[in-house]
C-alpha cells in the first residue's frame, strides 16, 4: 500500500474515491516495502503457474471478479504501473526487500521495479535474500531478519540525514536573502 500510495498520488487510484491528493501535500521521504506486490496482473500470472487455489481465491475475491471481468482494477491497483518520466519527480528513494524463493509474491516483481526505478533516475535500494520466503522478517534475530534490518536501518539514516540537510539548506537559503533583501 505504501509503494500504491506514493506512486499514485495525482492518479486514478485516489480519483475513484473522489479524493484530492497532491504531491505537495504528501511529503514522504521515503518508502519500505517488503515483498511487494507491484504488478498485479504479474500476481495473476505467478498464481496461475504455482496451482494454489487459495492464492486464487484470494485475487478473485480481493478483486470482486475474474481478471478478464477486472482488468482495469489490476493496473490500478498496480503501483508499477503508475511509474512515469513525470511521476519520477515526486517519487522518494526506495527500500525493497524481496525473498527469492517466496511462493506468495514473486521477487521478481521487486527486481522489475527496482530496474524501472534505476532507469528513471529514482533512488533504489533492492535487498533480494536468496535462500528466504515471504514473511522472512518474522524472526528479527534470524539471518534474514537481521540483514535487511541492518540495510534497513542505513536507508532510514541516510533518509533522515538527507531531509535534514535539504531542510537547512531551505533555512540558510531564507537567511541570505532576508539579509539581502
Amino acid at each position: 500500500m505504501a509503494l500504491l500510495t506514493t506512486f499514485s498520488c495525482e492518479e486514478k487510484f485516489f480519483a475513484m474515491e473522489n479524493i484530492y491528493c497532491s504531491f505537495d501535500d504528501a511529503s514522504v521521504a521515503g518508502v519500505i516495502a517488503f515483498y511487494p506486490i507491484t504488478d498485479v496482473t504479474e500476481l495473476y500470472s505467478f498464481y496461475q503457474k504455482e496451482v494454489n487455489p487459495i492464492l486464487k481465491q484470494a485475487i478473485y475475491r480481493g478483486t470482486a471478479g475474474t481478471f478478464d471481468e477486472t482488468k482495469n482494477l489490476f493496473k490500478i491497483f498496480s503501483p508499477i504501473s503508475y511509474l512515469s518520466t513525470v511521476a519520477a519527480n515526486n517519487i522518494p528513494p526506495i527500500f525493497l526487500a524481496a525473498g527469492k524463493k517466496d511462493r506468495i509474491v514473486d521477487a521478481y516483481q521487486s527486481e522489475e521495479l527496482h530496474k524501472d526505478l534505476q532507469e528513471r533516475g529514482i533512488t533504489s535500494i533492492y535487498i533480494e535474500l536468496p535462500w528466504a520466503n515471504h514473511g522472512f522478517d518474522i524472526v528479527i534475530n534470524g539471518p534474514g531478519g537481521q540483514l535487511v534490518f541492518q540495510y534497513m536501518h542505513q536507508f532510514l539514516q541516510w533518509i533522515v540525514n538527507t531531509k535534514r540537510f535539504q531542510v537547512l539548506l531551505g533555512r540558510l537559503n531564507n537567511l541570505a536573502l532576508s539579509r539581502f533583501w
